[in-house]
């Protein structure tokens, strides 16, 4: 069970800093929902997640902000040094002439508005859809997450039930080693018996150092999930028995239903956008409209002084109309790159169909094969201790040897760990089961 636990841990980081004694400070008490709950707040991995669906729906304003009115104003003043000199040609004689003034005031409004434009009635649509595809991401990231937070919270559980077994053990261990120096001292007993017990006590107080440092580096592990520091206390509320059998509801015959599965309904959005894709570039072989106005006043003289006495006006407006006619067939180069994406993710979709239903076969496989196993280790704990007790009266009556005991010891003890590790696949089962229909989460 320690390897298997201890293996998750590493697992999903590959290194820890060095342990930091705990302060006095408040412990937070937390039971599985809630941890979950604060790790979806907390994380910051899935606070760059939210970032990133807050980012594409700024980028729909974006986008629709170009089919507003454009208004833009404009000032310019000009001093000309030397006014420029233009020749005319009046019956074969040239004339010399000087167009303007020393001092130029020009201010300026324009407006222009787009009328029609298909590219971007379809490119506002995929926008949206792509706000859609990030809020999907969100919702992936937070599964996730519920899925690793239950894991190592159930770890941390194991870890300290696996603790609480050995003190029990120890306690056993420690009177019966007492015993048995006292049986030593009246001549009754070899040494070797008392060594060979007082082995086993240290072994197993080993044992316990090292249960007691898993379960601090599985609650340093999870509180970097949460997004506390590592200085920071929490107390685990809940129990495994009260969480096994909550989870106990689980059932394996769930029917599959592949749009509970949200890298499903991924694979369906990025569909959807490269359609929107191709319809761009399609859409690009349509004219585009746009209207535009325009209104200036000038103000001219001779001295700088005389600017703004008389200001003379001048207004239009225009309509424009765009139409492609021949663009060396980019376009029709771009929507094949469209329909060619497209397809991929089609395909992708298939090989993710058959992804999942194999998923489920061996999550419901394991599940199954997790129940049927902590079934067993119970009836073998109960097994084991009896055997043990058993050992122990025979021993202490002097008719069973100390390698007869010492053999039902560790026999218990593995039956214990072994009982424990079942209850830890089990629930991390039903996790997997869960997170393979598509359930974890909703």
């Amino acid at each position: 069970m320690i390897t298997r636990i201890t293996t998750f841990i590493v697992a999903t980081f590959f290194s820890l800093s060095l342990l930091i004694a705990q302060q006095n400070i408040e412990v937070k008490k937390l039971n599985l929902q809630a941890a979950i709950e604060m790790a979806k707040s907390n994380n910051y991995n899935l606070q760059n997640a939210k970032l990133d669906q807050l980012l594409a729906e700024k980028k729909v304003n974006e986008i629709l902000a170009s089919g507003l009115p454009q208004i833009n104003a404009s000032g310019n003043y000009t001093n000309n040094l030397v006014i420029a000199t233009n020749v005319i040609s009046f019956n074969g004689v040239n004339q010399y002439i000087k167009f303007g003034q020393p001092f130029t005031t020009t201010g300026s409004i324009a407006a222009n508005q787009l009328i029609f434009d298909g590219g971007f009635l379809i490119g506002v649509k995929a926008a949206k859809e792509f706000v859609n595809l990030a809020k999907i991401g969100v919702k992936l990231g937070n599964m996730e997450m519920e899925a690793l937070v239950n894991k190592l919270y159930f770890a941390a559980l194991i870890s300290d039930a696996g603790i609480k077994m050995m003190e029990r053990n120890l306690v056993i261990m420690d009177k019966s080693l007492s015993d048995l120096k006292e049986v030593y001292k009246a001549g009754l007993r070899e040494k070797i018996d008392v060594d060979r017990m007082q082995l086993s006590y240290s072994n197993t107080n080993i044992q316990l150092d090292k249960l007691r440092d898993q379960l601090l580096l599985s609650y340093m592990v999870l509180k970097m999930q949460l997004g506390l520091k590592v200085t920071d206390s929490i107390e685990l509320t809940d129990n495994l028995e009260k969480l096994y059998n909550e989870k106990k509801v689980v059932t394996v015959e769930e029917k599959i239903n592949f749009s509970n599965r949200l890298d499903y309904q991924l694979v369906n959005q990025q569909i959807k956008l490269q359609e929107y894709d191709r319809k761009r570039y399609l859409l690009g072989y349509a004219p585009s409209l746009t209207t535009m106005f325009s209104h200036q006043q000038n103000t001219f003289g001779q001295d700088f002084k005389n600017l703004g006495n008389t200001w003379y006006n001048g207004s239009f407006w225009a309509l424009n109309i765009s139409v492609p006619v021949f663009d060396g067939f980019r376009k029709h180069a771009q929507t094949q790159q469209a329909t060619i994406n497209k397809s991929k993710f089609e395909n992708n979709k298939k090989n993710l169909e058959n992804t999942i239903e194999n998923e489920i076969v061996q999550a419901k496989l394991k599940y199954t094969r997790a129940d049927e196993q902590l079934t067993l280790q119970n009836k073998n704990v109960a097994l084991a201790e009896d055997i043990y007790k058993q050992a122990n009266i025979k021993f202490q009556n002097g008719v069973g040897s100390n390698l007869e005991l010492l053999s039902a010891e560790n026999e218990m003890k593995n039956s214990q760990t072994n009982y424990l590790a079942s209850i830890f696949d089990l629930l991390t089962a039903q996790v997997d089961l869960k997170k393979a229909l598509g359930l974890l989460g909703n």
